[in-house]
């Protein structure tokens, strides 16, 4: 027996206790962090896609029940479809590597920093379908104004309108439906963004290529 009963040897698991909690206390959250706000932001943003795309699917429908016969151009339907199918596609991604990350994967990371910059790419490319294509959101608009007419003219009660389009050009609705989808481009760039920037710190692809590599024994 030691003639120390305080020695180290007295106490083998002093050491080991030690050494653990010094590892828990350097343990990182930032990959829960990261990892639950965009879990959130991709389930929240499939529900609001999903959301989207069943109003595109119905809109003719819901328009007729409200006694509007109005006809979606058919170039309105295909680049909404395209749109939000690949939106929604990108979503189960973000999923898979929120979760990923959560359990301290590289493909969380990896994953995640694809979907940001593909996401920036659907950005872009939505942009240039709704300018390309605005004319016929324009289009749509005057139908629906005269389908409002034409139930008040018959002495139906229209349903109500968020705004009235009627006392602009079609330039002016044109460039409004540009401002509008600009802003919401940018919207949806800012968390892409910000995922790139903090995913891509030497920092953290250091400590990213240690979580894949197999326990030292």
């Amino acid at each position: 027996m030691s003639q120390f009963p305080n020695a180290p040897s007295d106490f083998p698991n002093a050491g080991f206790a030690s050494e653990s909690s010094a590892m828990d206390q350097s343990i990182s959250t930032w990959p829960r962090t990261i990892g639950v706000i965009s879990l959130i932001y991709a389930i929240l943003g499939l529900i609001c896609t999903g959301g989207m795309g069943l109003a595109s699917v119905f809109s003719e429908k819901l328009m007729a029940m409200g006694g509007m016969n109005v006809q979606v151009p058919a170039i309105v339907k295909i680049r909404d479809a395209g749109l939000l199918g690949v939106a929604f596609i990108l979503g189960i991604l973000m999923i898979a590597a929120s979760i990923s990350l959560l359990r301290r994967r590289s493909f969380g990371v990896k994953g995640l920093k694809l979907w940001a910059m593909l996401r920036m790419v659907l950005v872009v490319l939505g942009i240039g379908a709704i300018v390309l294509t605005a004319n016929a959101d324009v289009q749509f608009a005057r139908a629906q104004e005269q389908a409002i007419d034409d139930m008040s003219k018959q002495g139906h009660k229209p349903p109500p309108a968020m705004f009235s389009t009627k006392s602009l050009s079609d330039k002016e609705l044109y460039a409004g439906v540009i401002i509008q989808r600009g802003v919401i481009a940018g919207i949806h760039s800012i968390y892409p963004i910000i995922i790139m920037i903090i995913l891509s710190r030497r920092k953290i692809a250091d400590e990213v290529a240690q979580w894949d590599l197999p326990p030292a024994y």
